[in-house]
């Protein structure tokens, strides 16, 4: 949906709009809170699509600043006067996927619930990075997804009552209801998202929520097994680099012994033609062409693109 029509939900919001914190059912969410190891002092969190600030109003005592995003202005209208008595709240009305651009890698804690579920696989990378981009080195992040799993074990329900059933199909996990569409996720799948941005996954797990919210009653059979969402807390294990190379790099030149003094372990990369530009948490650094460029950097060689910079 665009901006006007997001706009459109804001006085309705806690009907049309699945606030994951306000619904789910066994306050599982607070279990993966609680694992967070956060200092004692000026914790930050950042809440991409912060919506009315659910998340913020419940936890955001435990925070020394807090900045809240928000793509729709009257969905952030009602988060400021919702959560007018949490303290150190920055509100900013974008889109998630210029979060890290702007607010740059401070999170201690970085929220993201069920926002990563638009149906252009682009635009889900661009805020999979934004996720990755405000987190800082040390920092955590509590991402909630639609489950892939539970909407199949949905359909199979629905599919139970009807005469004529029909196969179930997902393109690459893409569910269409009533028009909309939206990404769904496997459980592995999350799992191997969060490690492509630099995350090591600490928790994976079932956030449930009443069948109400599928359109179905919850009958005893039904409240033994809800639907559910995904929810993934992991910290940041490695500094994430983008690397764009403007020209095609000519043959790998050899790689030299580290300098005196670099930090272990270091690597260095290619010779190229043209130049070859590193963007890191944000900050673009550009190198001119025909020079061997070398990076030290406390991660794992196969952690940065093609085992080297």
């Amino acid at each position: 949906m665009n901006r006007k029509e997001w706009n459109k939900h804001a006085a309705t919001f806690e009907k049309n709009v699945c606030d994951i914190t306000r619904e789910e059912t066994d306050n599982q969410l607070g279990g993966f809170v609680s694992r967070v190891k956060l200092p004692r002092q000026d914790a930050v969190l950042v809440d991409l699509g912060c919506g009315i600030g659910t998340f913020i109003l419940r936890y955001g005592a435990r925070f020394g600043r807090i900045e809240g995003v928000e793509y729709a202005s009257r969905t952030i209208a009602r988060a400021k006067t919702r959560c007018a008595d949490v303290r150190g709240v920055t509100w900013r009305t974008m889109g998630i996927e210029r979060a890290a651009s702007v607010i740059g890698g401070q999170a201690d804690l970085t929220v993201c619930m069920n926002v990563i579920t638009s149906h252009l696989a682009a635009r889900r990378a661009s805020q999979w990075k934004s996720v990755a981009g405000v987190t800082k080195r040390g920092g955590f992040a509590l991402v909630v997804v639609p489950s892939l799993e539970s909407e199949e074990m949905v359909e199979l329900e629905y599919q139970s009552r009807k005469k004529n059933k029909t196969p179930l199909e997902h393109d690459n996990g893409v569910v269409e209801r009533d028009g909309a569409y939206q990404k769904h996720f496997a459980r592995d799948e999350v799992k191997r998202l969060m490690g492509d941005e630099g995350f090591a996954v600490k928790r994976i797990g079932e956030i449930f929520y009443p069948w109400t919210k599928e359109g179905m009653r919850e009958t005893p059979a039904r409240k033994g097994k809800r639907p559910w969402d995904w929810a993934c807390l992991a910290p940041v294990s490695y500094t994430h680099l983008d690397v764009y190379k403007r020209q095609p790099p000519l043959a790998p030149s050899p790689r030299p012994s580290p300098p005196p003094g670099a930090r272990e372990p270091c690597y260095f990369g290619h010779t190229v033609v043209g130049q070859i530009e590193i963007r890191f948490r944000g900050i673009t650094f550009e190198f001119d062409c025909g020079a061997d460029v070398g990076i030290a950097l406390p991660v794992p060689q196969q952690h940065l693109p093609g085992g080297a910079v």
